[in-house]
């Protein structure tokens, strides 16, 4: 997704008279706005919703009678401006007409712009503004670009932003930053009141959980790009911070043990980033991979095992349940290696870089979870075509009744009719820049063989039809979810599977059973979808631990809650809701089954000013006493959607 750019900018060196217009035009919409200070001349007002909305523009110049200029990117694709004087729009413009389709087309394709009209506001006079707004022009990859120029052109700053970037940090290289404002002033009043409100409910909530023996430790790092997975090993739980050790005064991995005070280094013998970690069942090894090396150590004294050079880098990293056995996910393939001997096995890339891995406990088997992708991929070491692409979710029956008969009113003839009407229509329409492309002969042969793939096309498209029409009135529909974190369990029976809707958990038998894509029908589920303040449906979870016992896992997200699943029931309970509603990233329990390690991170799906919050927090809690509560630990804290 591209960036959103808007904000409006008004030619006045009052900037009272502007802050006061401002302020009315968010309190009537129900808005807020960062205001900036004057800046050669111009005063950024900066709306909510990333500036999308012309109408505050309009809504300011009317109240201001100066120029008013509301400009805006739209996903990287789109630049629009709107120019007001003394109230009246005089000018306006819009880049790509018919972007959200043919309604709207019209009237932005009459947006051309015309630069005269900014008279002397203009930098070089109209003709440079002019050649920047040419439609035709295709040597901007992103539309933000286009915008830069634009502003440069009338001497505009702070143009390339908007509200919620500048709420969420995004400040580097803003001018002025330190004097910018935010309104409505009362209202951000009672927010900072309400925020310092529930801060002093938060350090009273978490003094309490540590009072009565929950909560054993807590480390916060204010810098989100500090990003961190736990492992759970033999005696304790590691701790890689994702980031490198300069940008966050912290140690890149670090091993936690009882009494969850200080923290003991593993030795790293250069500065570098820490991508991923993995460990055997017994928590005797562990693996991380580096940014250009995989390194297995025993974690009884942290000796180095095994280092393996990886120049093409390394990003997710797997061990098998004995520790033999070493995957992990570089740029260009998969390798999968031999810790003993170090010898090395490549297989074909992901289609998109893996984002978890995890060994089933044979050692034959490879899930791999991958950015941008609702599927996940099993890899099978021992089969001559190693990929398998699953499709997680549920499978639901729908009725195909109504759809039949429609399809029986068809005639077959008539669609073949038409479908070979359309194939010669098609090849006529080509024939002549075939022909000029290839020379008449070479063309025959291009014809030919487009004839014979639309032939193919209208055979498939009969027996479609046909079958419909004969087939089933009801059909198993699968309701496709986005694999967000994998994990077998260590007696190897269940795939528990993490999605966007919720948590699922699978027969591995059956699983292996099945070809191509399916799935079959998870034996336990649970959902945690939930509406955030914006009504849309979140259920994320990212991350699943399994007890000592192989009893149950417990598991969670986006919802700010960690839940526990009893393998042989299926029945699901929560055990602790995170203080601020925080969401869960990363989950371990320690190898002696007493303490339960959690990363996690501010909600921004809360509010605004959690945006803008780059904390990441490690805890450590009493895992039998989270099992032994009832479930309301931390939920006397107001909740997001309460």
């Amino acid at each position: 997704m591209g960036g959103f750019y808007g904000s409006v900018q008004v030619r006045c060196e009052d900037r009272e008279k502007v802050r006061e217009a401002a302020e009315q035009v968010a309190k009537a919409r129900g808005i807020k706005c960062l205001l900036g200070p004057v800046l050669g001349g111009w005063v950024g007002v900066y709306p909510e919703n990333n500036g999308q909305d012309q109408a505050v523009g309009l809504e300011i110049a009317q109240r201001l009678g100066c120029d008013v200029l509301h400009v805006l990117v739209h996903d990287d694709d789109v630049l629009a401006y709107w120019f007001w004087r003394g109230g009246k729009e005089v000018d306006s413009y819009w880049s790509l007409p018919g972007y959200f389709g043919e309604e709207g087309r019209e009237e932005q394709e009459a947006m051309i712009g015309h630069p005269e009209i900014f008279g002397d506001l203009l930098r070089g006079g109209p003709e440079p503004m002019r050649e920047l707004l040419r439609r035709d022009r295709d040597d901007f990859v992103f539309a933000m670009e286009r915008l830069q120029q634009f502003a440069t052109l009338l001497g505009i700053a702070n143009a390339v932003t908007a509200y919620e970037y500048l709420k969420a940090g995004e400040t580097d290289g803003i001018r002025g930053w330190m004097k910018f404002e935010e309104l409505p002033a009362a209202d951000v009043a009672r927010q900072r009141q309400a925020a310092k409100e529930e801060r002093r409910q938060v350090t009273a909530l978490k003094r309490r959980l540590r009072d009565c023996g929950v909560l054993l430790l807590e480390v916060v790092a204010k810098n989100r790009q500090a990003t961190s997975r736990v492992c759970s090993l033999k005696n304790g739980l590691a701790l890689a911070w994702l980031s490198y050790r300069d940008a966050i005064g912290l140690p890149p991995l670090e091993f936690y043990s009882s009494p969850w005070k200080e923290a003991a280094i593993v030795p790293l013998d250069t500065a570098t980033r820490v991508h991923s970690l993995a460990r055997d069942s017994a928590g005797q090894r562990l693996a991380a991979a580096l940014d250009d090396r995989v390194v297995v150590w025993a974690t009884e004294d942290w000796g180095v095992i095994r280092e393996i050079r990886a120049p093409k880098g390394a990003a997710a990293v797997a061990l098998s349940a004995q520790g033999r056995r070493l995957a992990y996910a570089s740029r260009e393939d998969i390798m999968v290696a031999e810790v003993d001997t170090g010898a090395q096995v490549s297989f074909p890339p992901l289609r998109n870089s893996a984002r978890e891995m995890f060994f089933h406990p044979s050692g034959q088997y490879l899930t791999a979870t991958q950015f941008h992708t609702s599927v996940t991929s099993l890899l099978d070491t021992q089969a001559e075509s190693p990929w398998r692409e699953l499709k997680v979710g549920d499978r639901q029956t729908v009725s195909l009744q109504s759809v039949v008969q429609h399809l029986k009113a068809i005639e077959p003839e008539e669609v073949e009719r038409k479908l070979r009407s359309k194939m010669e229509t098609d090849l006529q329409q080509h024939a002549d820049s075939l022909i000029k492309g290839y020379g008449r002969d070479e063309a025959e042969k291009v014809v030919q063989r487009m004839w014979a793939q639309m032939e193919e096309h209208v055979q498939k498209s009969l027996n479609e039809l046909l079958a419909l029409r004969s087939g089933p009135t009801t059909r198993e529909h699968l309701v496709s979810e986005s694999p967000l974190s994998l994990r077998f369990t260590d007696d190897g029976k269940w795939l528990c599977c993490g999605t966007d809707k919720g948590f699922r958990v699978y027969p591995w038998p059956e699983v292996v059973a099945t070809t191509g894509e399916d799935m079959p029908r998870p034996t336990w589920r649970h959902d945690t979808i939930e509406p955030d303040k914006y009504g849309m449906l979140k259920g994320h979870i990212y991350a699943i631990a399994q007890e000592v016992d192989g009893a149950g896992v417990v598991f969670g997200g986006l919802t700010g809650r960690l839940f526990r699943m009893d393998l042989n029931t299926g029945e699901v309970r929560c055990l602790l809701t995170m203080p601020e509603d925080a969401v869960i990233s990363d989950l371990a329990i320690s190898g002696d089954g007493q303490a339960l390690g959690i990363v996690s991170t501010p909600n921004w799906s809360r509010d605004e000013k959690a945006r803008g919050d780059q904390r990441v927090f490690w805890s450590v809690w009493s895992y039998p006493k989270l099992l032994a509560g009832s479930g309301d630990f931390g939920s006397n804290m107001p909740r997001a959607n309460s």
